[in-house]
């Protein structure tokens, strides 16, 4: 009398496929999600130039009365420049938070330009450390290579994105 089944090798066999398949989407699966929220910070941060551009014209054709120094971005909402404006700022720090953290940003504001950059989650595969999102009044929203000299090479002495 034949048995009618599986013998514990071919169960083996198909348990073992079915891992290594697993193992292969859920590589996938972080690579999506971390391109995904490369994709928010770009988005958050080139959409700042219209959110910029409102606040110039509201605000006597200047973005700061107040200068903001070329540091990392604010944690507070700012007086007197464009990281005054709640959804500036709400933009700016939706962007940080997704980066992981302040450190990897770098914000600047004078009366006639800004610049903001964020570190990303990915690099290009240029360099090892993940590359920054760069946007400007000059109307740049970039990738950057965030090399030796990280998130402070990121923005020039003109507030502009490199």
């Amino acid at each position: 009398m034949k048995s009618k089944g599986f013998t514990l090798i071919e169960l083996l066999i198909v348990i073992a496929i079915i891992g290594i398949l697993a193992s292969v989407v859920l590589g996938s699966l972080n690579t999506a999600r971390t391109k995904a929220t490369d994709a928010a910070i770009k988005s958050n941060l080139t959409n700042l130039r219209g959110a910029a551009s409102i606040w110039y014209d509201d605000n006597a054709q200047v973005y700061a009365s107040t200068a903001y120094a070329s540091s990392t971005c604010p944690t507070t909402i700012q007086t007197g420049n464009i990281f005054a404006d709640t959804k500036i700022f709400s933009a700016i720090s939706e962007a940080i938070s997704k980066s992981g953290g302040v450190a990897g940003s770098k914000c600047v504001a004078s009366a006639t330009t800004w610049a903001v950059a964020v570190q990303l989650k990915s690099s290009d595969g240029a360099g090892a450390n993940p590359d920054s999102w760069c946007a400007d009044s000059v109307g740049a929203s970039r990738s950057y290579e965030y090399g030796a000299g990280g998130i402070s090479n990121a923005i020039d002495e003109n507030d502009a994105c490199l």
